[in-house]
């Protein structure tokens, strides 16, 4: 890390969903995630494709979990 100047690696994903009624397109559930993924340590994969696609991965499972609890009548 010193060679680095203290810099972290670090994937920020901001995603917001809208779940809208085919009847009359009235929302039915929105919702929106902020999810920031860095390596776990100093030896993990840091390329930047994989800390996104990590943390992609992240915010979909979670507004998919929230929709499942809250979102389906």
């Amino acid at each position: 890390m010193a060679t680095h100047g203290g810099r972290v690696d670090q994937a920020v994903v901001q995603m917001r969903i809208w779940v809208q009624s085919a009847y009359d397109a009235s929302v039915v559930w929105t919702n929106r995630v902020d999810v920031k993924v860095s390596p776990e340590s100093v030896l993990a994969d840091n390329q930047y494709d994989t800390l996104f696609e990590h943390a992609i991965r992240k915010a979909t499972t979670a507004l998919m979990d929230n929709f499942v609890l809250y979102g389906l009548p």
